[in-house]
């Protein structure tokens, strides 16, 4: 392979395009496997096969514990995979953490509204709860990490956890900081917190963000106290900026359809500095509850990350407040009347619904929605049918059962997403039944650590870098896709480096993790994949490839791909070891090619 091949997400169908035919006598099986480690037998080359074209360019590179005992993975029959299964395959893709065989049979005899209905009503369990019943602290991240975990793979809430993730990554709090790395059971409340809003009202959410101790020292509007000209000090201005940028209305006004308003062809400001300073006055005398010091220290006994801020009146500006859309909120208010005020003027902002809106669409379905879905969903957001504005059931409703949704895949050249790295773990474990290793409760894994995660895959549950989460919303890579008008949020993460990591990590654990029957290898003293009833499916690899299909990518896979893979599948041995190869490969082959990191 040329030392200059770069490994990026289009990279190894690009490679099999433009090599010479020497280097191309393995084609798929061999690239992929230099990359992600996957058996290449030197007995069993691939030859004579030509590779793939390349592709055409999209907009989007983008319960029950279970034990060692439950082992209930019913494999699905291949004369049973019609265009209901694939369409609820789509619908589990976008809306938990990783399709299964029981699900989509779920989803069929539930119809997709009625899934969708019957997932409004499962509430799951608490973080901080388990946090605090399994050894968790301030300082120490595993526990809540281990119930992220827990929640995206045997849960039954699935789309409150997938939402709230997609809440996470808008509603942006980090144990990256020092400060709240040392605050994990306030992340755990956090995160919570979440959860409980993730099919409530959006200004209900708005407000519980805001008084959170967890987001107060995140962008330090806990302890702002009042501009004070005698020591030359001002209202911190951190919060009120990305409120107003990141949670609510962006940078820009919009059209109801998320588009741009323009004046004289330019974009127009959604705020000015002058407002920043304004609304900064408003988030002024809020600190830590249960106690009677204003300026109690974050690690301190006196710092409750566990109840919403209160006020400190002695602290409050309480002057007049000019505020946008031309509210003002008078003088002599006490902080909670100002922050009611001000968040009502910011709900009640004619962008907040697209704006928003969009961000979800973009987490959980396809990156470039087009306007007419945006309005759709906009529209629901401003009024539920019932007067309500901000009712996020109907709004995550409106999302996944939008035409564009659910038929975007066949309509529209420019749908989809590039799965994120985390998810991509949490699919895997999912579709195959991830085992607890003996004598443990919870997932693991090592270098890394699952707390550790980001390491290898540049992405964890509260973990992003900063504010602006681990990729923005609209962010463009050079090339077709920035030349088109077009984004690809999640391919800013998708560095070389992580690329090769992540890739790695998956398949370590596809091919040394793994129960396949007592007689095919596989180790499970961490974490593992039951791969048994694909591995007795496999003696028929076109039924394997069936299933494989369907379970990660959603009936999509590309012919040629699949001749590739049937190449290489029928020249494995058919004995139980050799079938349990057939499995590990496809598995890994599946998940590192393009078209299955494109979610559609």
């Amino acid at each position: 392979m040329n030392k200059d091949i770069q490994i990026t997400v289009t990279s190894i169908y690009d490679f099999l395009a433009r090599s010479r035919p020497a280097q191309t006598r393995k084609t798929l099986f061999v690239v992929i496997a230099l990359i992600t480690g996957c058996s290449d037998s030197s007995s069993n080359p691939i030859a004579g096969t030509n590779p793939p074209e390349t592709p055409e360019v999209i907009s989007t590179p983008d319960g029950n514990s279970p034990t060692a005992e439950n082992n209930s993975n019913p494999a699905i029959s291949p004369a049973t995979i019609e265009a209901e299964d694939i369409a609820a395959a789509r619908l589990l893709t976008q809306a938990t953490f990783g399709t299964t065989i029981e699900d989509i049979n779920r989803v069929k005899a539930l119809g997709i509204e009625q899934w969708i209905d019957d997932q409004f009503t499962q509430p799951g369990s608490s973080h901080l709860a388990y946090a605090l019943n399994n050894g968790g602290s301030s300082s120490n991240a595993e526990a809540r990490v281990n119930k992220w975990w827990l929640d995206a793979i045997d849960s039954e809430d699935q789309l409150r956890g997938r939402v709230a993730f997609a809440l996470s990554q808008i509603f942006v709090v980090s144990d990256v900081q020092q400060t709240l790395g040392n605050a994990q059971l306030g992340l755990a409340d956090y995160y919570d917190m979440l959860r409980d809003n993730a099919f409530g009202n959006y200004r209900d959410l708005l407000e519980d963000v805001t008084l959170s101790p967890v987001m107060g020292v995140y962008l330090s509007m806990l302890q702002n106290a009042r501009a004070n000209p005698a020591s030359n000090t001002r209202a911190d201005e951190n919060f009120a900026r990305e409120v107003m940028q990141l949670f609510s209305i962006g940078l820009h006004e919009l059209n109801l359809d998320g588009t741009p308003k323009l004046a004289n062809g330019r974009q127009i400001a959604t705020y000015t500095q002058d407002d920043i300073a304004e609304y900064a006055r408003v988030y002024t005398g809020w600190a830590y509850a249960n106690t009677d010091r204003w300026d109690a220290q974050p690690l301190s006994q006196y710092a409750d990350f566990l109840n919403p801020m209160v006020p400190y009146p002695q602290y409050h500006d309480t002057g007049e407040k000019r505020l946008l859309g031309g509210v003002v909120s008078p003088a002599g208010l006490t902080a909670e009347e100002d922050l009611r005020i001000a968040l009502d003027s910011l709900f009640n902002h004619p962008s907040v619904g697209p704006f928003f809106v969009k961000q979800l669409i973009q987490r959980l379905v396809t990156s470039n929605p087009t306007a007419g879905y945006v309005e759709r969903v906009a529209r629901i957001f401003n009024n539920n049918g019932e007067g309500v504005r901000g009712d996020l059931q109907a709004v995550v409703r409106a999302i996944l059962l939008d035409d564009e949704a659910r038929n975007g895949h066949s309509t529209n050249a420019n749908f989809g997403k590039l799965r994120e790295p985390l998810l991509r773990m949490t699919h895997l474990w999912r579709a195959f039944d991830a085992q607890f290793a003996d004598g443990r409760n919870n997932y693991t894994s090592n270098a890394p650590q699952l707390k550790n995660i980001a390491s290898s895959f540049g992405q964890s549950a509260l973990n992003a870098a900063s504010v602006f989460n681990f990729f923005h919303p609209d962010y463009a890579p050079l090339g077709a896709i920035r030349d088109a008008g077009l984004v690809a949020p999640e391919s800013e993460i998708y560095s070389e480096n992580y690329v090769l990591s992540t890739n790695t990590f998956i398949s370590t654990y596809i091919h040394k993790f793994y129960y396949a029957g007592t007689e095919a290898g596989g180790v499970q003293f961490l974490t593992y994949i039951n791969i048994e009833p694909q591995t007795r499916t496999a003696a028929n690899p076109e039924d394997l490839l069936d299933e494989l299909n369907l379970v990660l990518m959603s009936g999509q896979m590309p012919d040629d791909m699949r001749n590739i893979l049937m190449q290489h599948l029928d020249a494995l041995p058919n004995d139980i070891r050799g079938r349990a190869q057939r499995v590990k490969d496809s598995i890994s082959l599946i998940m590192t090619q393009p078209a299955y990191l494109v979610q559609k």
